[in-house]
């Protein structure tokens, strides 16, 4: 699916929305390791067709990982909602993915040219919303082996592609926590 048809997906868009959505666009394609921001710059809004990446911050030389974004998902490189603040995070892909990069700006215009663009697009950032509630819910409430098992069920892909010491971040734990977790579920599945 391509980001034009995920916003459709919500709502009927226009011709002339669906026609503007489909310029801004651009299709690329990463391979696994490789940062966004040495690719692009930032101010952009990603829609990822198939891979997988995550978002990250650095602070003194610690590296943790806030956000992944698998496929058929979008991810704002920036944050802010003016668009105008620099970005706090970076962006690694975790495999070959092939994305769909538009300006933050541009996509802004369009929003005040279609109203009905405006509206898929609303309903996109609910979503996110919803999704950014979720995951804060599972990091302050739940313990860990709580988050361990809410994230296995609800992201499944990342937790099966996404390396170990990122999952461990992610969840606020530490690898080594994360392995005697994972471990302590292989020994109950056994038993049962």
């Amino acid at each position: 699916m391509q980001p034009y048809q995920a916003f459709a997906s919500l709502c009927t868009l226009s011709s002339c929305a669906t026609t503007d959505l489909e310029a801004i666009f651009i299709c690329q394609t990463a391979e696994k390791g490789v940062s966004l921001l040495s690719i692009a710059p930032r101010n952009k809004v990603i829609w990822v067709e198939k891979g997988l990446l995550r978002a990250y911050a650095c602070y003194d030389n610690y590296d943790a990982t806030t956000w992944f974004v698998a496929s058929q998902e979008f991810l704002y490189t920036n944050p802010a909602q003016t668009g105008q603040e620099i970005s706090y995070a970076h962006v690694e892909f975790l495999e070959k993915t092939i994305y769909w990069t538009c300006d933050w700006h541009a996509l802004q215009n369009l929003y005040t040219k279609h109203p009905d663009l405006n509206e898929a697009g609303r309903m996109w950032v609910e979503r996110l919303l919803s999704r950014y509630n979720r995951v804060l819910y599972l990091l302050r409430v739940l313990k860990p082996p709580k988050r361990l098992e809410y994230f296995e069920k609800n992201y499944p892909k990342v937790y099966q592609c996404a390396p170990q010491k990122y999952v461990a971040s992610f969840l606020g734990i530490a690898p080594e926590t994360l392995s005697r977790l994972r471990s302590k579920q292989l020994t109950a599945a056994k038993t049962c």
